[in-house]
């Protein structure tokens, strides 16, 4: 039935990946699928928010975290099962917002 489990965790919170985990592996080992765990690194680019850290903080930030994901998946996930982990680096997009008009305090 499933070839593939998505995990996203959240490495600095373990209730993210708590519950989530046991669960994603029995799925996995039921069905014979693999798991693939993700994590989010933001991303520092925007001139606003990167000129607030050293040049080279986020390329040492993706380096701590793929250590850190690599460390979990060694620590959390057993070594029969077919795991992969990535941490994409997710671009903040514009918020959407209520209009004024169509708002519900007018």
């Amino acid at each position: 039935m499933y070839n593939k489990i998505l995990l996203p965790i959240d490495l600095n919170h373990k209730q993210s990946w708590d519950k989530a985990l046991p669960t994603a592996l029995n799925f996995c080992q039921t069905y014979n699928a693999s798991l693939h765990i993700i994590t989010v690194l933001p991303d520092f680019g925007l001139p606003l928010v990167g000129g607030f850290f050293p040049r080279e903080y986020a390329r040492r930030q993706k380096k701590a975290i793929s250590g850190d994901l690599k460390d979990f998946v060694a620590e959390q996930v057993p070594r029969a099962s077919r795991c992969s982990a990535s941490w994409p680096t997710v671009r903040p997009t514009r918020p959407s917002c209520v209009s004024p008009k169509s708002s519900m305090l007018t």
